[in-house]
């Protein structure tokens, strides 16, 4: 399996840094390091939803510097965003496209 080392977001802030751990009981954004660990353990499917979690911590936490989600608010926006990206092939690419 692919797994990224880096997500560069859209602006002027520092890219967040992945880390494949077993330390962590599925995955955690560690803010002072602007680092995402997620558990290597996990099936690939857990590993992902995780991931797409913990990235929706990463972007509140670049654009706010505080907490506004609620933990069953992140987990509910992750696994319909994933839903929702999963079965529609065609907004993926067309998100992701370079002009």
């Amino acid at each position: 399996m692919i797994r990224p080392s880096k997500v560069h977001f859209p602006t002027d802030t520092v890219p967040v840094e992945y880390v494949w751990t077993n330390d962590t009981d599925y995955g955690e954004f560690i803010t002072l390091r602007n680092t995402i660990e997620v558990n290597q353990n996990l099936s690939d499917d857990v590993m992902r939803q995780t991931l797409l979690h913990e990235l929706l911590h990463a972007i509140e936490s670049h654009n706010s510097g505080i907490t506004l989600l609620t933990e069953t608010q992140v987990e509910h926006i992750s696994s319909y965003l994933l839903y929702i990206l999963r079965n529609n092939d065609e907004l993926l690419t067309y998100l992701t496209h370079n002009d």
